[in-house]
């Protein structure tokens, strides 16, 4: 209370204006100055290439330009995801005021009578719908779609147990009572593969079009033409079941028609990233224009490299077809938010492409750094390819107000996971912009705008505040090139307080750079004018593999001391092969006086007062054939547990230009060594949001792995922490030797722990960070690393289950005692197969031939394996797989097929598990494309490898002498054992029993797994013993060979019957492969029936009376069944079944006996089945009930044939018991061996049961099974 006794009222909080340049930042990089500065330059004039997920054309802020012109003038699926290959021509039908074409699927497609079709034909074909559409999309579909199954099966569950109700008799009752219980289970197994897209091309007389439908309807598909000349159309359709689709789908789309009109790409987006990106770069609001994108004047085509069929994962083939269709559709600059970590920074067909785009085509190209970080040498590829622009990300105050919801003012910074340099070669990220944005996304999202962070946002902020620059160029006439570009706003971007290894030179400053260009256009020197637009300086590390920087980690290299390099300097002219010759005459002249000097920065981007480390000559004069400049590095002056970065720059003296002709990162990493008397190494880090502490350690001798302890020491508020530790090694990915722990700790938290593997003898950087936007403001933890492991004297162990056996020691080098307890298991059976089939083709010109005058070519391998059972499995390609943008080839794509042709699973260079999910063979085939067909011609026989997933792992046995491994093989004897520093324990691993061998194992196959040598711990609170991933174990299948049985069964056949038998064999396999489409060759296949020995003649004459069935000659067929079953004397194969026979009978004359009542039961059952089919097509209820009652007398007919059960099950009217028994069959785990005929007999079982919605479905599974193979 006060003094006056009234209650004290709260001050009422001030409104405050919403931050609204944070939502579309453009203010921190200039590009918003820069375009009420200067209006008419706002992108105007410049056609940007967006490389992504596809753009939504329809998307907000994505209509048009600030002139009115049309935005996204291109829009193509370089991916290959929407293409569909259209069938021959069909002619237009009319029927009942109906106009329709017979689509590829048999099946009237119902045409508008408005269309101009002047020759009155068409040409169809057909996809799935949720092979080319987002993954967001497809579920918001699916979800629908499900919704709408469930609807539907309640009501046919109200009617059918109304049925069920009214039944009288018992019979309908069960029957009734059992379609209830199938349609239960069809409420919980539903299986939605999605909509068919059904596609109609015709010629109106001036081009070919293209319409596009769910349904076999087509009144409400708009015919549209190429996309650069139309305009884009969305997605509707009214199903055959009554619901309204007309806003179902939102999806945008657009169409291009390629070889003629053989081949038709719908396009459409892989996900929403895309189209956010296109809005950033460009995107243009009239009325609200806070949400403009940075350039909304410039123009956009959208290049889609996400492929659908892979979840939006780039291919090598996408990527290289956009590289040309930028040329051609003549685009300026790229944008590419898209990478993956690589093996090599610049090697490889792509990136040979991209350089080629910038060096020889004067397109820019710019590309997000990466979202690994916060660790070095985590920036991806395209990144570190040459002559492109990285970007990495950053935050400023305002962004985080506006996107994020902080409740105080934090600094500007970089974010967090922005992917750091150098790169292997030493190159680091070239610039900095805005990470985060609120912008347009597609429609399908039922929204038009999100929030999305990343240096894929970066990019596209970058990108604009370049396509600014280009504008202004452009508009004055000023000529340029990439390498100008670059030089100019490296030079004029600010650095203040940033990590140079994450912004590179510092935030884009659109203003700055723009003026230093326009002042260098001035410039009267010819050398100057040269480096404006004709040539650029290419420096190079000729003593260090050609590498563009100096990047020294490893301990090695610090004991030699003073390191020497030799620069080799180098102009190099741009332009294709002919502006460079033209160009020759200039060239002649072209020299320029150098200073060089070195510029130090420190790890947050000040500048060094360390001594100095690099030295360099102060002047050179480079000529157009170059010179060699020799930089020492002297690592002395480098502290351990320090990083050291500058960069040496070279300054021309003969024109007053203040950005460095030149940049050589040198980056020099002194780990630290740890003390020899410990396990490890401990420190405490005081971080503030955003902080990073850096620790570089070599890892000792012997080490396998390291165990980390993270423990909070003053914490005030739940934080986010990361701890990323990785290891730098040569051609190998960053993501293969890296951890990273994102860590949330309150105040009473325990410590975190964590374990991951190490190299011996490398460097290990430690990097410890709060996430930028965590709350707390002063953070102290501690750290632990304890380095540990048991060394075995092989890292792979290897050996074959007929040596029985295999050794390998094991060695303690740390401290600490490690306790030895191994274990080994077997996880995967891996299976080398050939390929079946191989060919090399030329493809078409129109997206393959490319400007350096290359062509694809395309080598397609087959290859057919089996599958003992449902599993998980893997196909790999080791020579291709894990390598796309560093692989010599321009694409490669796999797919695995079941045997009806159905699209299992699609993946590129990276392999990927999926399910088979049943017994039976499949089918993998294999695209590798490359300009170069000799080089396809050696990869004709190139094996592929399926790994199948063990339904459980198999123990392998260990023990610790040889003594106690012959003395109990099979059985494990090994104790845990203490190892000190510097003592030997020997692991004896045995192989398991053949018996054990998984299912469908063959000699020549091989089974692998892991094995560790540490003690398993039994909490967390115990140490860690074990390295986490183990070491690779792999077992070779070199004999399958059993202990003898004790009554061994022996062939008594004389070798005249073996050859008979044999013989007899061959002549059955090749009458089942003969034609008999045409009278005169069923004739032939007759006469040929009667050469077959008269003891296989049951076989022989089974096999007639098949051809007679497919010929539809069922009275012929009818006749040889009967004449099968009067031969087979059913009594005496009765009494035969029926009787026990002793081993005696394994006899010559036993053996015959048993053979030859085999034969006659296969053909007796096989000739009473065919009986029963044909009965039904006949819909005689007589002879099917008397040919099922012979049947089921001979075999459990219900799961040995229940394709034909189900259709005596039917004509009986007994519909519930015809689909339990058909949907049980079409359910199990093994091999089908008519799934097509099993399900048309679904379709007939649920339209007599009045389920037509059902029907459908069955359908939908049955259009699944294609006649062809999925274009690539």
């Amino acid at each position: 209370m006060s003094e006056t006794g009234q209650a004290a009222v709260a001050a009422e909080p001030q409104p405050c204006a919403f931050p609204i340049a944070g939502v579309m930042p453009k203010t921190e990089t200039q590009a918003l100055q820069f375009v009420q500065e200067h209006p008419t330059c706002d992108g105007r004039g410049v056609v940007v290439a967006i490389f992504d997920t596809g753009v939504d054309p329809g998307a907000a802020g994505l209509h048009e330009t600030t002139t009115g012109q049309r935005k996204v003038i291109g829009l193509v699926d370089a991916s290959g995801s929407g293409d569909i290959r259209l069938g021959p021509a069909v002619p237009l039908q009319n029927e009942d005021d109906s106009r329709f074409v017979v689509g590829c699927d048999g099946k009237r497609w119902t045409l508008p009578a408005d269309w101009n079709v002047p020759d009155g034909t068409c040409r169809t074909g057909s996809a799935w719908l949720y092979h080319m559409i987002a993954r967001g999309l497809k579920s918001r579909l699916q979800r629908e779609r499900k919704r709408r199954h469930e609807e539907r099966i309640d009501a046919l569950l109200v009617a059918t147990q109304a049925k069920v109700t009214a039944a009288k008799e018992r019979d309908e009752r069960e029957d009734a009572e059992l379609q209830v219980k199938e349609l239960r289970a069809l409420k919980k197994t539903y299986k939605d593969i999605g909509p068919k897209l059904r596609v109609v091309s015709f010629h109106d007389g001036d081009c070919i079009r293209v319409a596009i439908s769910v349904s076999t309807s087509f009144a409400s598909a708009q015919p549209l033409t190429d996309f650069h000349k139309d305009t884009h159309g969305t997605l509707c359709g009214c199903h055959e079941d009554g619901y309204d689709d007309k806003d179902l789908y939102l999806l945008n789309y657009g169409v291009n028609i390629y070889e003629g009109g053989d081949l038709v790409s719908i396009v459409v987006d892989a996900g929403s990233h895309g189209t956010h990106v296109a809005g950033i770069v460009a995107g243009h609001y009239p009325d609200q224009p806070e949400y403009n994108g940075i350039a909304p004047g410039a123009q956009i085509i959208s290049v889609k490299i996400g492929d659908s069929r892979l979840g939006s994962m780039e291919t090598g083939q996408s990527l290289t077809r956009a590289m040309k269709l930028v040329v051609d559709l003549g685009a300026h600059i790229v944008n590419m938010s898209y990478g993956e970590s690589s093996s090599h920074p610049s090697f490889g067909r792509v990136m040979e492409l991209y350089s080629q785009l910038v060096l020889r085509h004067n397109i820019l190209f710019v590309t997000s750094a990466g979202n690994d970080g916060p660790g070095l040498s985590t920036m991806g590829a395209p990144a570190t390819a040459d002559g492109l622009i990285s970007v990495g990300a950053y935050v400023s105050p305002e962004m985080m107000q506006a996107q994020y919801c902080t409740p105080a003012r934090i600094s500007e910074m970089p974010y967090t996971w922005s992917s750091r340099g150098p790169a292997q070669d030493g190159a680091n990220v070239v610039i900095g912009a805005p990470g985060g944005a609120i912008c347009s996304i597609p429609t399908w999202n039922i929204s038009k705008n999100t929030q999305m962070n990343g240096t894929s946002m970066s990019s596209p902020n970058a990108c604009g505040g370049i396509t600014l620059l280009l504008s202004s160029l452009m508009a004055k006439g000023i000529p340029y090139s990439s390498y100008a570009v670059q030089r100019a706003i490296q030079a004029t971007a600010r650095h203040t307080n940033f990590d140079r290894f994450a912004l590179g030179s510092g935030l884009l400053q659109v203003c700055e750079a723009n003026d230093a260009l326009v002042r260098w256009a001035a410039e009267e020197d010819v050398s100057a004018k040269l480096l404006q637009s004709k040539l650029r300086m290419n420096v190079r590390v000729s003593n260090r593999k050609h590498d563009r920087g100096i990047y020294v980690r490893e301990k090695g290299e610090f004991d030699r001391g003073l390191l020497t390099f030799q620069l080799s300097v180098k102009p190099e002219a741009l332009g294709t092969e002919q502006q460079v010759a033209d160009l020759h005459r200039e060239l002649v002249d072209f020299e320029v006086k150098m200073n060089i000097r070195v510029e130090y920065h420190n790890e947050e981007g000040r500048d060094q007062l360390d001594p100095p480390f690099v030295t360099v000559p102060a002047h050179a004069v480079v000529m157009y054939g170059g010179r060699t400049v020799t930089v020492d590095v002297d690592c002395s002056k480098v502290e351990p547990g320090r990083l050291r970065y500058a960069e040496i720059c070279g300054y021309c003296s003969d024109f007053q230009q203040e950005a460095p002709l030149f940049r050589v990162p040198v980056t020099v990493v002194h780990p630290n060594q740890c003390d020899e008397r410990s396990d490890g190494v401990q420190t405490e880090a005081y971080l503030r949001n955003g902080d990073l502490h850096r620790s570089f350690w070599e890892v000792p001798r012997g080490v396998s792995f390291a165990e980390l302890t993270f423990s909070p020491k003053n914490i005030k508020h739940t934080t986010t922490f990361v701890c990323h530790c990785l290891q730098a090694l040569p051609e190998v990915s960053y993501s293969d030797s890296e951890s990273k722990k994102w860590i949330r700790l309150a105040p009473d938290s325990q410590p975190f722990k964590a374990c991951f593997p190490l190299h011996e003898s490398r460097t290990l950087e430690v990097v410890l960070g709060q996430y930028w936007s965590s709350a707390e403001y002063n953070a102290s933890v501690s750290f632990e690393i304890k380095f540990r492991g048991l060394k075995p004297s092989s890292s792979v162990l290897s050996f074959s289950n007929a040596s029985l056996f295999t050794r390998v020691n094991v060695q303690a080098f740390g401290n600490q005692v490690e306790r030895c307890e191994p274990s080994a298991s077997l996880t995967h059976l891996r299976k080398s197969i050939a390929p079946s089939s191989a060919a090399v083709a030329v493809l078409p010109a129109d997206r393959h031939a490319f400007p350096d005058r290359s062509h694809l070519h395309e080598l397609v391998l087959s290859y057919n394996f089996k599958a003992a059972e449902a599993c998980e499995a893997t196909v790999r390609f080791p020579l291709a797989n894990n390598a796309l943008y560093e692989s010599v080839f321009s694409g490669q794509l796999q797919m695995v097929f079941d045997s009806n042709k159905r699209l299992l699973k699609a993946s590129d260079a990276v392999p990927e598990k999926f399910s088979l999910p049943r017994a039976g063979t499949y089918t993998v085939r294999i695209q590798l494309l490359h300009h170069n067909t000799s080089t396809l011609d050696e990869y004709k026989s190139m094996p592929a490898q399926v790994e199948f997933k063990l339904p459980s792992a198999i123990a392998l046995p260990v023990h610790a002498t040889r003594g106690a491994l012959m003395a109990s093989r099979n059985t494990g004897s090994f104790k845990c054992v203490n190892v000190h520093k510097g003592m030997d324990v020997a692991v004896y691993v045995a192989a398991c029993a053949v018996s054990a061998l998984p299912k469908g194992t063959e000699v020549g196959d091989l089974l692998t797994g892991e094995v560790f040598y540490g003690k398993k711990s039994a909490s967390a609170e115990e140490s860690v013993y074990r390295r986490p991933s183990g070491y690779p174990l792999k077992m070779s299948v070199c004999s399958l060979a059993k202990a003898p049985e004790s009554k061994a069964s022996v062939d008594h056949r004389t070798e005249h019957d073996k050859h008979a038998d044999a013989m007899a064999d061959k002549i059955l396999e090749f009458l089942a492969r003969l034609p008999t489409e045409s009278d005169e060759q069923f004739k032939e296949f007759v006469a040929a029936v009667d050469s077959v020995p008269a003891s296989r003649s049951l076989e022989a004459l089974m096999l007639k009376a098949k051809k007679e069935q497919e010929r539809k000659a069922l009275d012929d067929a009818l006749a040889s069944a009967e004449q099968i079953v009067a031969q087979v004397d059913q009594g005496a194969l009765a009494m035969y079944l029926g009787k026990r026979h002793a081993d005696a009978d394994d006899s010559l004359e036993g053996q015959r006996e048993k053979r030859k009542m085999e034969v006659c039961k296969k053909a007796l059952v096989a000739a009473l089945v065919l009986k029963l089919e044909i009965a039904c097509e006949r819909e005689d209820k007589e002879a099917a009930a008397t040919a099922l009652k012979q049947l089921e007398s001979w075999c459990d007919a219900d799961k040995e044939k229940p394709l034909a059960c189900a259709r005596a099950k039917l004509l009986e009217g007994r519909t519930g018991k015809a689909i339990a028994l058909l949907r049980a069959t079409h359910g199990q785990k093994e091999a089908l061996e008519n799934e097509k005929g099993l399900l048309r007999e679904l379709e007939r079982a649920c339209d007599a049961a009045g389920w037509s919605a059902v029907k459908a479905e069955y359908g939908e599974l049955l259009d699944e099974c294609a006649a062809e193979f999925a274009p690539f």
